[in-house]
């Protein structure tokens, strides 16, 4: 094992590999960002390792100083497999977008799968049957999933299984750019896209690195263009990890989530969307953010979208909404409703999920 000094920027990452060992042209880079995930990491490279293709593939870790055993774990794989792996690396943390895009400007193969260190694989069929997929659907950019859902309960992981299928039925196939800026229904760990529209993502002139999220913005910028496929087979297993930035409690998700304005902004000015279909999404985003911020109690932000809802989409002014509207400034009435609220989620949970080892 060797560590080389890094070319690919001026932020002065580099790469840890075997240069004599490593396969010669890779069909597939899989992107695995790993930051912090020493309690899961290996489940998630060992399911790389049990891909079965007919073809060669390389696994890229974007390890972003990490201040538990993550390295170590990583570098303990690449030796092992030092035909496979290779870690990107910086000598100071680099943050979600530029780990994510030094990955990409790394990567080798024609398509690009992701896998995040706290995500795994479920299925070894899962690139074969993708890259099949992209070869003979020339229209096509992009290939996702169905997919577990994991989550921590009392100590255990429990997990929905076929989570797609259980929870939203039909999933929409082919032109789904209107669909998708209504709301990602795209899992990360399930996705397979050609290279080219990675790096042409990266070169688009997007503000990029602004975004709260990195996959979502992705998948909308290859939807604009291309038709998206979707295989109805649960291959991977998405770890919902208590603290992380999208668990991270109602309070932090509502800042999250009101970002994503921008996203949608930013979509249609690029690619020039019909006002109709930037209306649809702008509703379907303030009718989740009216919720969330019922629930980290944020009247004023409640009371925004609650209006905009009210003037512009007054079919989704729900009873349901009527009610979170009429609650907001009632104390004690909001305290019972939020009680229901996490109470119904609960129960969800304890009913449907199932426990895993």
């Amino acid at each position: 094992m060797t560590t080389l000094p890094d070319t690919l920027s001026a932020d002065h990452d580099y790469e840890v590999s075997d240069r004599a060992a490593l396969v010669d042209g890779p069909v597939v880079s899989i992107l695995m960002l790993a930051y912090n995930h020493s309690a899961y990491i290996a489940q998630a490279i060992e399911g790389v390792l049990a891909q079965q293709t007919d073809y060669p593939i390389e696994l890229l870790i974007g390890e972003d100083c990490s201040n538990d055993d993550t390295r170590a774990i990583a570098l303990r794989y690449q030796a092992a497999h030092p035909e496979l792996i290779r870690i990107i690396s910086a000598r100071h943390n680099v943050g979600m977008h530029r780990n994510g895009q030094r990955l990409i400007e790394a990567s080798r193969g024609n398509f690009i799968a992701f896998c995040e260190g706290d995500d795994y694989w479920t299925d070894p069929q899962k690139l074969q049957l993708q890259v099949d997929y992209l070869r003979t659907h020339a229209d096509a950019g992009a290939v996702h999933s169905d997919f577990d859902h994991v989550l921590s309960r009392a100590g255990r992981w429990q997990a929905l299984t076929h989570f797609q299928k259980r929870t939203r039925g039909e999933i929409p196939e082919g032109d789904i750019f209107s669909a998708l800026l209504s709301g990602n229904f795209i899992q990360t760990c399930t996705l397979c896209i050609r290279a080219e529209l990675a790096r042409g993502y990266l070169a688009s002139g997007l503000p990029i690195n602004s975004y709260a999220v990195g996959d979502w913005p992705l998948c909308l910028y290859i939807s604009a263009q291309y038709k998206v496929g979707y295989l109805d087979r649960s291959m991977a297993g998405y770890r919902k990890v208590p603290g992380s930035a999208m668990n991270a409690g109602d309070r932090k998700r509502l800042d999250m989530v009101s970002s994503y304005e921008l996203i949608i902004e930013d979509m249609c000015t690029h690619f020039g969307t019909q006002p109709s279909i930037k209306d649809a999404a702008r509703a379907s985003l303030y009718y989740s953010l009216s919720k969330l911020a019922f629930l980290a109690d944020d009247i004023s932000a409640f009371e925004k979208c609650d209006r905009w809802l009210r003037e512009n989409a007054p079919l989704l002014h729900t009873r349901q909404r009527q009610l979170l509207h009429w609650a907001i400034n009632r104390g004690a009435a909001r305290s019972v409703i939020m009680r229901l609220i996490v109470l119904r989620r609960h129960l969800n949970e304890t009913v449907r999920y199932r426990s895993i080892k």
